[in-house]
């Protein structure tokens, strides 16, 4: 019991420094007057993006239908942004998948007005390895650093056990959006519908720029490609 005591009280640790770093990407800038911009990244359920979806498929006869499905990815950026990314089954999700979309995001954010030479990227994923944890996030965010296109990056994740309460209730409304949904027959239907959704009930009020993008492919920033 000890042990396990000890290991809820680091967890809540982990989970205290995000949300002090989010209230203060929320802020605009921290108490020395700089900007900090925190990025949570994570994947929704693959189960809830089979396509297509009609309300004929719910049928006996459709059970055993081997239907394609998309991979969707959320990214918040407190305090400025929120992004959902699409893609289909070919698109390789590996470590190049999320520096891809960390660009994108990135790229946008400062196209925005927002000056990332003067901010500090703090990247916030849970613990697989497959996503951020990983030589190539890290190898992205030090050639962000050094070529001066920001301040500073951090790259945190938190332990096993637990995940992010944010983004996950984000994840969780999109999901009961998704299943209430009857007509999605092509991808280009699930972007429109959850621009419309993220315009609407799915908005959060802390974040101005509301984007879904449907992703056909990703640069192999594995290898070491220059930014």
């Amino acid at each position: 019991m000890a042990l396990f005591s000890h290991h809820l009280s680091r967890q809540y640790s982990d989970r205290t420094e995000y949300w002090k770093a989010r209230t203060r990407s929320r802020q605009g800038t921290d108490s020395s007057g700089q900007r900090e911009l925190v990025i949570i990244l994570d994947s929704v359920d693959h189960g809830k993006f089979h396509y297509p979806r009609d309300e004929g498929l719910g049928a006996k006869d459709f059970s055993n239908w081997i239907r394609p499905c998309l991979t969707c990815t959320g990214v918040i950026v407190h305090g400025v942004a929120t992004f959902l990314f699409l893609s289909e089954d070919f698109v390789v999700k590996d470590s190049s998948w999320a520096c891809e979309l960390l660009a994108h995001v990135l790229h946008v954010v400062d196209e925005g007005g927002i000056d990332l030479r003067d901010c500090t990227i703090w990247v916030q994923s849970d613990n697989a390895s497959k996503e951020c944890k990983n030589n190539t996030m890290m190898r992205i965010l030090a050639g962000l650093v050094v070529t001066r296109r920001c301040r500073a990056a951090r790259l945190c994740c938190l332990q096993s056990g637990h995940s992010h309460e944010d983004i996950d209730q984000w994840f969780s409304g999109l999901s009961s959006y998704i299943t209430a949904c009857d007509n999605l027959s092509t991808p280009a239907d699930f972007v429109e519908s959850l621009q419309v959704w993220m315009n609407g009930a799915g908005s959060r009020k802390d974040e101005a720029i509301k984007k879904c993008i449907l992703v056909d492919q990703t640069r192999a920033w594995q290898l070491g490609m220059c930014i």
